[in-house]
């Protein structure tokens, strides 16, 4: 295993893209923040690639403003009543809806029917649930649809019935079993119970190689969950060797330069992270951008091409941030967040947070006027989101980071005015026990401020 003080977490897809800060792993299911506009080209989550997360940062609004973006957003108008929700309340973007890869999400009843659209409501009887054998695909349709909800007690008691019907109908190796194992693994990770589902995720690859051969693509979909197991619980080794092994059969299987493949490059690139081998990582990133561009190049308007580019864009310069490579960080999270805006629009909160980590960059790199100019896009994208938003801890947060670059730049009236202003949005959040932390850095400040301005009007005279 690695070093335990790695500046980086690990989240899947369903969560990716969403700063969190913090020194454990987080794995969550998250609302679809969307508007009408964007849904069709958002189907992208394939709940295979990994994104990694810096841990908390230096600055002492780092925690207050990651949770303030999820916050502001959970209260727009977009959301309706068949949102998902959230399993903690440090998560607050989009989960994605699998229904353009549905080899990576939740795996059919049996093999070459058609995924069912989990927004279809089926209501299950009491007759169905006493004789599931013979309502198998209402069961299953259920399952998938309380797992997309984040009903995961009720989603995975349907999948292991479903399991249980499987097994009694063709035995322990047929195919629809490993299916069915895949399943349960699925909303066992969901709940975060990684052990199980790694279990679950294990005998799946087991029958799915004995009963479909051991280069069929369903195989390395198990096995990419087999490797997200064991990265969320850092067995680094074990998960490297999951992934290379997905990846030799994904290229079997789908030739070498097929969009999946590029994920589990991505992934891969994350373990070599763990073991401070930056030139790998480099490469296995670099090598899933690679593959994504040139899909790209031919499905230009992809959105899970488009949001997969974005992340492995992501995880490159949170490398290369790790690394103290600031103008190279900056570079990469310009184009990630371009290929965000295209799919999720301007004011998701993952596109949100890449603006936020690009200021950051920027400001690390001392372009203090840059960096400036991204803090007052994010303002004024939150005024955007109008009132029945409490988006006030998170402007707050974004003042509180302009007027650090105001200090860096001497320039300490600005500096106050910034503060002085974020110190109004604080009182005006109302959640004291999240925002008093940032509010004393803030009062601290201010003093110090006032001190410094005074100092520098008696050096002009």
């Amino acid at each position: 295993s690695s070093d335990s003080s790695t500046p980086f977490s690990y989240e899947m897809e369903e969560a990716c893209m969403l700063n969190v800060s913090g020194d454990r792993l987080d794995v969550g299911l998250l609302a679809p923040n969307m508007d009408e506009s964007t849904k069709d080209r958002t189907n992208i989550s394939s709940l295979e690639i990994m994104v990694m997360r810096p841990c908390a940062s230096q600055s002492p609004s780092s925690s207050s403003l990651d949770q303030s973006f999820a916050e502001s957003i959970s209260g727009t108008s977009w959301r309706g009543d068949d949102s998902l929700t959230a399993p903690n309340d440090r998560t607050g973007v989009a989960k994605l809806n699998p229904q353009e890869e549905n080899d990576d999400e939740i795996a059919p009843l049996r093999r070459g029917m058609q995924q069912e659209d989990a927004n279809t409501s089926i209501r299950l009887t009491q007759i169905m649930l006493e004789q599931p054998l013979e309502y198998l695909e209402e069961i299953h349709s259920a399952a998938s649809r309380y797992l997309k909800r984040n009903r995961l007690p009720e989603a995975l008691h349907l999948f292991q019935t479903i399991l249980d019907c499987q097994r009694r109908q063709h035995g322990e190796l047929h195919e629809d079993v490993g299916a069915a194992c895949h399943n349960v693994g699925l909303a066992l990770l969901r709940m975060n119970n990684i052990e199980r589902a790694r279990d679950y995720f294990e005998r799946a690859v087991r029958i799915r190689k004995g009963s479909l051969g051991r280069d069929h693509p369903d195989v390395a979909v198990s096995l990419v969950k087999v490797g997200i197991s064991l990265l969320l619980q850092h067995s680094f080794d074990m998960a490297l060797q999951a992934f290379r092994d997905a990846l030799s059969v994904r290229k079997r299987a789908l030739g070498a330069l097929h969009p999946s493949t590029a994920r589990i490059y991505n992934n891969i690139g994350c373990v070599h992270v763990e073991f401070n081998e930056t030139r790998e990582a480099r490469r296995a990133f670099e090598a899933a951008l690679d593959i994504q561009r040139n899909s790209l190049c031919n499905d230009p308007e992809s959105g899970p091409l488009m949001f997969g580019a974005a992340t492995s864009l992501c995880n490159l310069g949170y490398l290369y941030r790790s690394r103290d490579q600031y103008d190279k960080a900056a570079l990469v999270l310009k184009e990630a967040l371009l290929l965000q805006e295209g799919v999720l629009g301007f004011i998701h909160p993952t596109v949100l947070s890449t603006m936020d980590n690009l200021a950051e960059a920027l400001v690390m790199s001392s372009d203090y006027d840059g960096a400036l100019r991204f803090y007052d896009e994010i303002l004024a994208r939150f005024d955007t989101l109008g009132e029945v938003a409490n988006h006030h801890g998170a402007r707050a947060a974004v003042l509180y980071r302009m007027s650090r670059v105001h200090k860096n730049q001497n320039d300490y009236e600005s500096e106050l005015e910034k503060l002085q202003v974020a110190l109004e949005e604080l009182q005006s959040a109302g959640d004291k026990d999240r925002t008093e932390q940032l509010e004393r850095h803030i009062l601290e400040d201010i003093q110090r401020a006032h001190e410094n301005t005074e100092a520098a009007k008696e050096s002009w005279i």
